[in-house]
Protein backbone atom coordinates (compact mmCIF):
# COMPACT_ATOMS: atom_id res chain seq x y z
CA UNK A 1 0.00 0.00 0.00
CA UNK A 2 1.06 3.87 -0.74
CA UNK A 3 1.49 6.20 2.22
CA UNK A 4 2.61 9.28 2.07
CA UNK A 5 5.55 11.08 4.15
CA UNK A 6 4.99 14.55 6.08
CA UNK A 7 6.87 15.70 3.55
CA UNK A 8 4.76 14.50 0.92
CA UNK A 9 7.13 11.63 -0.10
CA UNK A 10 5.80 8.46 -1.25
CA UNK A 11 6.30 5.22 0.65
CA UNK A 12 5.27 1.62 -0.31
CA UNK A 13 4.64 0.29 2.68
CA UNK A 14 4.11 -3.37 3.44
CA UNK A 15 3.19 -5.21 6.78
CA UNK A 16 4.66 -8.54 7.41
CA UNK A 17 3.57 -11.43 9.59
CA UNK A 18 6.48 -12.85 11.30
CA UNK A 19 4.45 -15.88 13.05
CA UNK A 20 4.45 -13.73 16.24
CA UNK A 21 3.55 -9.78 15.22
CA UNK A 22 3.44 -8.07 12.29
CA UNK A 23 6.50 -5.70 11.53
CA UNK A 24 6.22 -3.11 8.49
CA UNK A 25 8.74 -3.00 5.71
CA UNK A 26 8.63 0.33 3.66
CA UNK A 27 10.15 0.54 0.27
CA UNK A 28 10.83 3.19 -2.54
CA UNK A 29 8.24 2.81 -4.99
CA UNK A 30 10.55 4.43 -7.57
CA UNK A 31 13.34 1.57 -7.63
CA UNK A 32 10.87 -0.55 -5.23
CA UNK A 33 14.57 -0.79 -2.97
CA UNK A 34 14.09 -1.53 0.74
CA UNK A 35 14.54 1.60 2.75
CA UNK A 36 14.35 2.56 6.12
CA UNK A 37 14.34 6.85 5.70
CA UNK A 38 12.64 8.85 3.47
CA UNK A 39 14.00 9.15 -0.02
CA UNK A 40 13.26 12.82 0.02
CA UNK A 41 13.69 14.26 3.26
CA UNK A 42 16.04 11.32 5.18
CA UNK A 43 13.79 11.20 8.35
CA UNK A 44 13.76 7.93 9.94
CA UNK A 45 10.63 6.04 8.73
CA UNK A 46 10.17 4.04 12.11
CA UNK A 47 7.49 5.15 13.76
CA UNK A 48 6.78 7.52 11.59
CA UNK A 49 3.40 8.67 11.14
CA UNK A 50 2.54 7.92 7.04
CA UNK A 51 -0.89 9.33 6.05
CA UNK A 52 -3.00 7.96 3.56
CA UNK A 53 -3.21 11.55 1.30
CA UNK A 54 -0.48 13.58 0.56
CA UNK A 55 -0.57 16.15 3.60
CA UNK A 56 -0.99 19.46 2.64
CA UNK A 57 2.06 21.52 2.49
CA UNK A 58 2.89 24.00 5.43
CA UNK A 59 2.14 27.27 4.43
CA UNK A 60 6.33 28.34 5.08
CA UNK A 61 9.40 26.76 5.84
CA UNK A 62 8.78 27.94 9.53
CA UNK A 63 5.46 26.74 9.73
CA UNK A 64 6.93 23.28 8.50
CA UNK A 65 9.90 23.56 10.94
CA UNK A 66 7.73 23.81 13.77
CA UNK A 67 5.30 20.71 13.21
CA UNK A 68 8.37 18.68 12.52
CA UNK A 69 9.90 19.97 15.93
CA UNK A 70 6.34 19.40 17.44
CA UNK A 71 6.47 15.86 15.95
CA UNK A 72 9.83 14.94 16.83
CA UNK A 73 10.18 16.62 20.06
CA UNK A 74 6.47 16.86 21.52
CA UNK A 75 4.58 19.55 21.50
CA UNK A 76 5.96 21.14 25.00
CA UNK A 77 9.37 21.42 24.32
CA UNK A 78 8.54 22.88 21.00
CA UNK A 79 6.53 25.40 22.61
CA UNK A 80 9.30 25.95 25.04
CA UNK A 81 11.63 26.39 21.86
CA UNK A 82 9.40 28.67 20.27
CA UNK A 83 9.19 30.87 23.60
CA UNK A 84 12.81 30.69 23.76
CA UNK A 85 13.21 32.13 20.29
CA UNK A 86 10.71 34.62 20.28
CA UNK A 87 12.31 36.20 23.22
CA UNK A 88 15.72 35.53 22.13
CA UNK A 89 14.42 37.95 18.75
CA UNK A 90 12.55 40.54 21.14
CA UNK A 91 15.46 40.68 23.15
CA UNK A 92 17.61 41.37 20.10
CA UNK A 93 15.55 43.96 18.70
CA UNK A 94 15.76 45.85 21.70
CA UNK A 95 18.92 46.65 21.63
Amino acid sequence: MIRYHACGCAIWVQKIWDGVKHSRVYYDPVTKKHITQCPQCGAPLRGAVLHIKVPVKPESDWDWLWTRLRDELGEERALQLHAELRNRQQNADGD
